[in-house]
């Protein structure tokens, strides 16, 4: 049985999240205790049920973050802007500088302090964004990994 309920984006990212941490400690428990007397076989289980439930999740969260905003940028836009700034940070904050350098301190600091700035600002838009309702269909299955609602 399922039903269709209104939660947060937010609320689902947590169950996705749940739901990867669940299949991975299944994973490991069944790596680590394979060749012992503790019974594996459920964890197998778990691990199916678990990645059958992820696909809808993960599939209405894209949906989701296919809605643009004010601005008319998606959230995947953010989301993948995100991903490119804090790449780019890294590379910033491994570059060694001398006086023979191209780029200078001063100048990789400015880079980074605009990067922090807009990466603030865009975290501060999922957060919102994030705080929506949407509908989400609802599985016995996900009742029986430990999510209720």
């Amino acid at each position: 049985m399922s039903m269709k309920k209104k939660v947060q984006l937010s609320t689902v990212i947590k169950i996705k999240e749940h739901l990867e941490k669940l299949i991975l400690s299944s994973q490991e428990y069944i790596s680590k205790y394979n060749d012992t007397e503790m019974k594996v076989e459920k964890s197998l289980e778990t691990i199916k049920q678990a990645e059958e439930a992820l696909i809808p999740i993960k599939e209405v969260i894209q949906d989701a973050n296919k809605t643009k905003h004010t601005d008319g940028k998606t959230n995947n836009y953010y989301i993948y802007r995100l991903s490119n700034l804090k790449g780019r940070k890294m590379f910033l904050l491994s570059i060694k500088t001398s006086d023979k350098s191209q780029l200078s301190k001063e100048q990789i600091d400015k880079e980074i302090a605009e990067i922090d700035k807009e990466v603030n600002e865009i975290k501060v838009k999922l957060t919102e964004f994030n705080s929506k309702e949407i509908s989400i269909e609802l599985t016995d299955s996900l009742s029986h990994l430990g999510l209720d609602f």
